[in-house]
């Protein structure tokens, strides 16, 4: 395992060959329903380090998402295409981040909440409707405003059932 000054120095370099840098992590506790305080300081610390967002994956279960610097953290997709048995592990996350290729800048946050007990069923990704994704996203907001208060203001849900954060550009 790479040492924390280890992981943000490969960032720095990263960040000097890329004008946007994607942290993929896998951390985190196995079904635990929320970052702990070591991984919200180690993502604000690779965002200052000048990773341009992170996503994180590990814990089988999605947490909330912040806005850090104008950067996106998502902390936990979820199980994503590995699905579940368990009747508790019912949703997971795609995290779409929108680029401008111009500015060089993330513009937006998307979450599109899909089908997380789909194991038996060929591990066919499926979104959730707007109406399957109510209690889905009655938790994420939850999970959200624990981690960013103004984060959770920011995200607006669409008809069609997907949560976008859109990034203020300083």
């Amino acid at each position: 395992a790479r040492s924390t000054m280890q992981n943000l120095q490969r960032i720095r370099d990263a960040r000097r060959m890329a004008d946007i840098v994607i942290v993929n992590i896998h951390w985190g506790i196995e079904y635990a329903t929320s970052p702990t305080v070591d991984q919200v300081r180690f993502a604000r610390m690779m965002i200052d380090a000048g990773a341009s967002a992170i996503i994180g994956h590990h814990p089988h279960i999605p947490h909330g998402v912040e806005i850090y610097r104008n950067a996106p953290i998502a902390y936990s997709l979820g199980n994503f295409i590995f699905g579940s048995i368990n009747q508790y592990q019912t949703h997971n996350i795609i995290a779409v981040v929108d680029l401008d290729r111009h500015k060089k800048t993330i513009q937006n946050l998307r979450i599109v909440p899909v089908q997380g007990t789909f194991r038996n069923g060929g591990h066919a990704v499926e979104g959730l409707t707007y109406a399957e994704s109510t209690e889905f996203w009655q938790e994420f907001y939850l999970q959200t405003q624990d981690l960013s208060a103004e984060t959770a203001a920011k995200l607006k849900i669409s008809p069609n059932g997907v949560g976008e954060i859109t990034i203020a550009q300083d």
